[in-house]
């Protein structure tokens, strides 16, 4: 779980240590803390946040939480932005290496980190992505509105006059002529 970025103490936890004793994590964490969300900071003063709880699943630690957000995105119908909520609850254990990744379960979300130094800024990354819709959309009546308020009626008209202008093209149109002519 290397993300090659600097990382702050406060950051990185013992998760082996907060497993054993059954401990609970609650941080807030700005934008300027994780640089993959930083352009989608919905408002001054909307904070990430993360709950997580630590325990031991068998050998290995496992996390289960929660991550919360107010992210701005692009919506894909109008272009505008638009606030997506982002409350996602997760349970992943932690992976001393690829090859371990084998032996757990397909159905188990798991993540390669050093148990003894966990960057909870990178899960909360992690996780916030991955809650993002791959579509993010106002509500049709947002995007109608909005689009109705952008267009002026005289650019309305303007297109259609346009498009009425356009000519229809019949690219083969002169083919029989080509064709009759290359036979005499």
């Amino acid at each position: 779980m290397s993300s090659g970025r600097p990382q702050h103490i406060e950051e990185l936890v013992d998760a082996m240590q907060l497993a054993a004793r059954g401990g609970t994590i609650r941080r807030k964490f700005t934008f300027a803390e994780l640089p993959r969300l930083s352009g989608m900071a919905a408002e001054v003063g909307t904070e990430p946040s993360l709950v997580a709880r630590f325990h031991m699943l068998g050998p290995r630690v496992a996390i289960a939480g929660s991550v919360t957000a107010q992210l701005r995105t692009t919506c894909q119908r109008c272009l505008r932005p638009v606030d997506v909520p982002i409350d996602d609850e997760f349970d992943v254990v932690i992976s001393k290496s690829d090859t371990e990744l084998d032996e757990l379960a397909e159905t188990q979300d798991a993540v390669v980190a050093d148990a003894s130094r966990f960057d909870l800024a990178l899960l909360v990354e992690e996780q916030l992505l991955l809650a993002v819709p791959l579509v993010p959309l106002h509500t049709s009546e947002a995007c109608a509105a909005v689009s109705l308020t952008d267009v002026e009626p005289s650019a309305e008209k303007k297109v259609a006059a346009a498009e009425a202008r356009v000519e229809t093209q019949h690219p083969f149109a002169n083919l029989r002529e080509l064709m009759n002519k290359g036979r005499d």
